[in-house]
């Protein structure tokens, strides 16, 4: 099999690109429906245990981040956040 003219290839290649773009935004709209539905339930979590939410969210905010944001605060020294 020979392969004459590029562009399938090429539409293929947008094809992969645009569906992996589509899976990308599916799975974070997924993640924040998820985050949204599981909300009261940490809530309670928290309540039960004496938690305050704030203290839990400080914690957890790391993990929010991604990227570059999360590569600038993988970064810093440790201790270096003090408010």
């Amino acid at each position: 099999m020979t392969l004459s003219n590029p562009a399938p290839l090429a539409q293929l290649d947008d094809n992969i690109n645009c569906t992996l773009r589509l899976c990308e935004r599916e799975l974070r709209e997924a993640k924040e429906r998820l985050v949204v539905r599981a909300q009261p339930e940490v809530d309670r979590w928290l309540q039960m245990n004496g938690v305050p939410q704030e203290a839990l969210r400080l914690r957890l905010f790391p993990y929010s981040l991604s990227g570059k944001a999360r590569s600038w605060l993988n970064n810093r020294p440790p201790f270096s956040n003090t408010s």
